[in-house]
Order: structure tokens, then sequence, then C-alpha cells
């Protein structure tokens, strides 16, 4: 029975492509609309009639409204998304009759039951709930507060011009929902990440701040400037009011953008002394191996082979770690210390000169295979990356069903499926 009245609130950009998919899909869960423009200098598309055309159609209450920069930032993008998310809400609770207010991207699809979510609008005792939210790409499962009682708005706000999160009131009850719905991000086609944005947006925010501070170094390690990365996350930890998650991460950054192996060792060893989880554990593992330590690698290994999933997920948590990927690391420790690992059937191999590019090429594609079930080794022509074989594969040649992979190839979703990886056909 559909007994309160919810509203979805959500900003748009230039997405008329996929915008009805987007109502589409969250329509069992909504019973009215709340919509905010924004794109800063930008030419809209026709974003906002199609919302219009579909609310037409559907009969669904609708509020409009464009977001503006502030003077002085004539930018092509908006310059606050948390601004614009704000008003969102307060429109929605203004001029919407809903009881509760929830939100979701244009990329987010629900999965879950629409009848379970509306069930936990009845409770007297949360104001504010929590879902977990996918990123398959990825590889991120983390929890977001989505869904605020009306009357506990006013008590709330969206804060931080980049990566916006809702500040709210102590009294202001929350609990976390696993079990009902959670959100997943599913572009339609791969966007690229605009850091150029985001970093203009963050440098405009003077003070520095220890989130601050963080965010620029997380768009400088998207953008693949390392040392930018290196020297805003070192910044970032010194100071004593640092988020003790975002130290996490950025200890993992730093770990994995380390010059030497002891200041990587460093690095993975005090983000397990922040959380005992998975990540930091598969990190030490790494540098263990990278040391060409065997028994120090099984040490670790063991460790997190016997991680539970924590109780309370940052959200930086890493779901791989606890599947697949933990699998797959474990399976090289074994072999690295002598150990027979029977392998996979299905096979394929890298031909590289350089292991570091050689492993990072290796797991882009076991990422992106939909059967994590396949061995991966390499085809290497010096010593220095044959040295790495023992952690990968236990065969001399690569046999004929294999598939061969080159640096500069691009992985696609559902590659392993390809009649070449499980018929016998090579692929040279």
């Amino acid at each position: 029975m559909r007994t309160s009245h919810l509203t979805l609130c959500f900003i748009a950009y230039r997405e008329a492509a996929t915008i009805e998919r987007f109502l589409s899909a969250w329509r069992p869960y909504y019973d009215a609309i709340s919509f905010v423009q924004a794109v800063g200098t930008s030419e809209p598309d026709g974003t906002a009639q199609a919302v219009i055309d579909f609310c037409d159609a559907n009969r669904v209450p609708l509020d409009k409204a464009e977001y503006r920069n502030a003077p002085g930032r004539n930018w092509r993008h908006v310059d606050d998304f948390a601004a614009a998310r704000q008003l969102a809400f307060d429109n929605a609770n203004s001029a919407l009759p809903g009881d509760w207010l929830f939100w979701a991207d244009v990329d987010d699809l629900p999965d879950g039951d629409p009848e379970a979510f509306r069930a936990l609008t009845e409770s007297d005792t949360v104001d504010l709930w929590r879902f977990p939210y996918e990123v398959p790409d990825a590889g991120k499962m983390i929890m977001r507060e989505r869904l605020v009682r009306a009357t506990a708005w006013p008590r709330c706000k969206w804060v931080g011009a980049v990566h916006e999160v809702i500040a709210k009131h102590s009294d202001v009850r929350m609990a976390d929902e696993h079990a009902g719905l959670r959100w997943i991000h599913r572009p339609t086609e791969a966007k690229e990440k605009d850091q150029s944005r985001n970093l203009r947006i963050l440098n405009s925010q003077l003070e520095s701040t220890p989130t601050n501070l963080f965010y620029v170094a997380q768009e400088y390690m998207a953008a693949g400037n390392i040392l930018l990365m290196q020297r805003y996350a070192r910044l970032f930890i010194e100071m004593p009011a640092a988020d003790k998650a975002m130290q996490y991460q950025a200890r993992l950054w730093l770990c994995k953008a380390a010059e030497t192996k002891a200041e990587a060792s460093e690095h993975a060893l005090a983000a397990l002394w922040l959380y005992p989880y998975a990540e930091a554990l598969a990190a030490c593992v790494k540098c263990a191996m990278q040391e060409d330590d065997a028994p120090k690698a099984a040490y670790f290994a063991a460790m997190l082979e016997a991680c539970k999933v924590p109780a309370e997920l940052i959200w930086c948590h890493e779901p791989r770690w606890y599947s697949w990927a933990r699998e797959d690391l474990l399976r090289r420790v074994k072999r690295m210390n002598g150990q027979q690992v029977e392998p996979y059937e299905r096979q394929a191999f890298i031909f590289a000169s350089d292991p570091g590019e050689a492993v990072q090429t290796r797991e882009v594609w076991l990422a992106t295979a939909e059967d994590k079930r396949v061995e991966i080794g390499f085809v290497c022509e010096n010593d220095k990356c044959r040295h790495w074989l023992r952690q990968f594969e236990c065969w001399g040649t690569p046999p004929s069903i294999a598939r061969h992979i080159s640096l500069d190839e691009k992985p696609v979703h559902g590659w392993d499926e390809n009649a070449e990886l499980s018929d016998g056909t090579p692929t040279t």
C-alpha cells in the first residue's frame, strides 16, 4: 500500500539521451519530482523538456527550477553541486506535499523492492536512511544518505561543492538499510571524469581545510598527476583534524604511488593501523611480494583470508578484496611460496617487458572479466619481467586456447566470453 508521499529530488546537466531511462526506472519509488537544471553557461539540451513531457504523460507533480552560478563564475559547468542539490530539496519541501524526500543521480538505477522501500517511511524512529551504493567500474560499495523525512530536512543541509554530502543536526535520527534496496551506478556509456572542472571548483575555495585538501589529492590521482597527488595527500594526512577514513584512502594512494619499496610498505602499514580491513591487508601483501619476501607475503595473506566484511562500511570499502580479487591474490602468494595451484581452464597472456605496467594491465583486464576464473599470465622477453612468472602462472608456454593481449589493447566487458578464449581458436 502506498501510504507515504515520496518526492524524488535530482539535478541534471545535459542528459536528454538518458533521462527517460532514469525516470522510468525510479517510477515505482516516487510520487512527485523536484528537478533542478544546473548547466553553468553551457547551452542546455532537451533535458528539461523531456522531464516535463514525462511528468505530463505520467501525471506526476513536478517542481522545476534552474540553478545559476555565483556572480563572477562564468564557467560552462555548475560551480557548486551542494548548492544545486540544496535547491532541489528546499523546493520539494516547500512546493510539493511530500512526507519524505530522496535523491539519485541520472546514472543511478535501483535494485530492490519498491514496496520495501516505501515501508521504511512508516518508521517512527528514523528520520534519515542510508543505503548501499554500488559503483561497479570503481569496485566500490559505500553507504550514502538517501531518504529523509520532510519535517527533518530543515535540520539537514547539503555541504561540499564537489563530492557533496548531507550534514545533519545531532537530533536527526539516522539508520542503515542493507536488505531492501541499493543504488547502482550504471551509466549508459563510459564518461570521462572532468578533473579540470572539479579542481577549478575546489581551488575556488581558498580555505585549506583537511577535506578540501583530500579532494584535491583525489582529483589529481584520478587525473594521473602523481606528483601533485602526493603533495596534497601528504599535506592532508599531517593535519590534526583529518578524517580517519580519508586518511586510510590517502595512505593507500601514497602506497600505490610510492617511489621506493620501503615507502610503499610504510603507507600500507599506516593504513592497516587505521583500519585492519582487506584493502590495507591487500596492500601489505603486494608490498611483501614487491620486496620478494615470500614468507612475509604469506603472513599478510593469511590475515587477508581471515578478514571479514566490516559491519560498519566506510566509504572507501572495496568489495573485490573480499571476493575475486582476494582469491586471485591468495593464489599468487601460494605460487610464490612454491605451492601448486591448479590453473583455471580459461587463460589469457599479456606480452610485456615491464613488470609494473604488465601487472596494472592484468588487473584492468581481470576487473572487466564477467567470469573472474580466468588465468592471466605474462609472456616476458627479459629476466626482470620473467621473475614475476612464479607469482602468476605455472605453464611453460602459452597454450593455443589462450587469448594474447598487448599492453595497448583495451578490454571491453565480456571479453572473456569470446570464442577465442573458449573454443580452442588461437588469437595472435
